[in-house]
């Protein structure tokens, strides 16, 4: 399992003890049941065989510390998890009973019991446990107070209860004010059911409550860049920057949503203004990536190699001294970039396009289909990203590689044929322009617009400002919206 001998025996342990020497004991219990551990020794011998996924040992040693300390919850806790994760309930069931013979209110054992009652679908006897467990947390069990109240949030969700969950929620918030993950689910939930819009109402109420509430104006902003409303989200950051006045996460923010508007130089200003210090090289690449939208590629390459050694974005380095080069028009020097970065990750869609691209100019016709290939082999990549192929060789005038991609999604059941249907059609408008093509865009604009209108943006975004018909067609949605 290991490379070297030593490797087994690792610094991760967080307990006070000599690991070597307390696993040489371990090993003496095959020969003598009654050898001593203390209590540390044994949660760090748990903890080892934990981490080393050496399954018999860890049993081992959870029994013969449960047989020495039999009111040490901590080992009943252990014995109960590793049944729970290996999927034996049964055997769960029986330790949690042992267990609560000796502490019938332990909270972690109540979370197992809660899982076990979830994994039964008995929903409401797995929320009176939790509610029960999170009565019994302390302050030396925040880290899984935070757990249980996600874990009653989900829960409620998964019954439908949302409004439930979001109060829930809000009761975490009200205990423990330093969790961003709760903020986080409450917007997963409206999220989730397709009301992302009603949680700028809900954050919106709660600033109202409290104006200089930094967190919820920051997940306000963050609401609103979800919903591409980046004018609102600007203001929603700038007042996160104006209550807290030492943070410049915010102003990154900002300059994100400038970037998205458009707004290069105001995002380049705002980008730099968001440096922590000399070692913080991320705003860098995204100035550098303003200033290559901007063409002004001496001032991109500048930034661009302020973070040039910085292996944490080696990715990003390489593929925008890719796209740097390609506008100076050294395509082959740009290739040996994007290479790089396809070989780091080869289904980030954009940098394999980019390289594409510099076959199609060099005419590299064997690399383009042996990168087309390797598209083909990978289910997952045509999948997630059917639409973005089916444009980008739209785009390429390469009809042929249009319908084998229609072809697979077709074929792929995770894919509906409905949302192929309707991008072919507007690709077949684009190339042909029957009318008879139009009339049914038009029919598919008012029964399932946001489809409809995503496609004719993508293809042939002039048609719905200057199509007549088309753009009746949206007024006729958007007003029906109003009402």
């Amino acid at each position: 399992m290991f490379e070297h001998p030593e490797d087994y025996f690792s610094d991760l342990n967080p307990f006070e003890i000599d690991i070597k020497k307390t696993y040489k004991k371990f090993k003496t219990l095959e020969k003598n049941s009654s050898v001593l551990f203390s209590e540390e020794e044994i949660r760090g011998l748990i903890f080892h065989f934990i981490i080393r996924h050496d399954v018999e040992s860890l049993k081992r040693i959870i029994e013969h510390g449960l047989f020495l300390y039999p009111k040490n919850m901590s080992f009943h806790v252990s014995k109960i998890s590793h049944f729970v994760e290996t999927e034996q309930f049964d055997k769960a069931l029986e330790a949690i009973k042992k267990a609560q013979l000796v502490d019938s209110n332990h909270p972690e054992v109540l979370k197992w019991l809660a899982e076990i009652q979830m994994e039964n679908e008995d929903l409401d006897e797995a929320v009176i446990t939790i509610n029960k467990a999170l009565l019994n947390c302390s302050e030396e069990t925040l880290f899984l107070k935070n757990d249980l109240y996600i874990s009653l949030a989900d829960l409620y969700c998964n019954m439908k209860k949302h409004q439930k969950a979001i109060l829930v929620l809000e009761k975490a918030i009200s205990e423990i004010e330093e969790n961003e993950v709760f903020y986080q689910e409450i917007i997963e939930i409206f999220s989730e059911n397709d009301k992302l819009v009603h949680a700028v109402t809900y954050f919106k109420n709660r600033i109202d409550q409290n104006p200089y509430s930094y967190k919820d104006w920051f997940y306000l902003g963050d609401t609103h860049m979800k919903l591409k409303d980046f004018e609102n989200a600007y203001e929603a950051f700038e007042y996160c920057s104006i209550i807290d006045a030492n943070a410049l996460y915010p102003f990154f923010l900002m300059a994100t949503c400038k970037e998205f508007q458009n707004k290069y130089q105001e995002a380049i200003q705002l980008y730099i203004k968001s440096i922590r210090d000399s070692e913080d090289h991320y705003p860098y690449l995204c100035v550098a990536r303003c200033y290559l939208d901007l063409n002004e590629l001496d001032q991109a390459k500048l930034y661009l190699k302020k973070c040039k050694n910085n292996s944490l974005f080696e990715f990003q380095y390489n593929k925008l001294m890719g796209s740097i080069l390609i506008e100076e028009g050294k395509i082959k020097s740009a290739i040996k970039f994007l290479q790089k970065s396809y070989d780091e990750n080869p289904y980030e869609v954009e940098t394999i396009q980019l390289l594409m691209n510099c076959y199609i100019d060099l005419n590299m016709r064997e690399e383009f289909e042996e990168i087309f290939e390797e598209i083909q082999e990978d289910d997952e990549l045509v999948t997630d990203y059917w639409k973005d192929w089916m444009v980008y060789f739209y785009q390429n005038e390469m009809i042929d590689k249009i319908s084998e991609i229609a072809t697979f999604a077709y074929e792929c059941s995770e894919i509906d044929n409905k949302d192929v249907d309707n991008l072919q059609l507007v690709i077949n408008f684009a190339l042909t322009q029957k009318p008879r093509i139009k009339e049914v865009i038009i029919k598919n604009l008012i029964e399932d617009f946001d489809e409809t209108h995503e496609n004719l943006m993508l293809i042939c975004p002039d048609l719905t400002s200057t199509d007549k018909e088309i753009q009746k067609a949206i007024n006729y949605y958007n007003n029906s919206q109003d009402e």
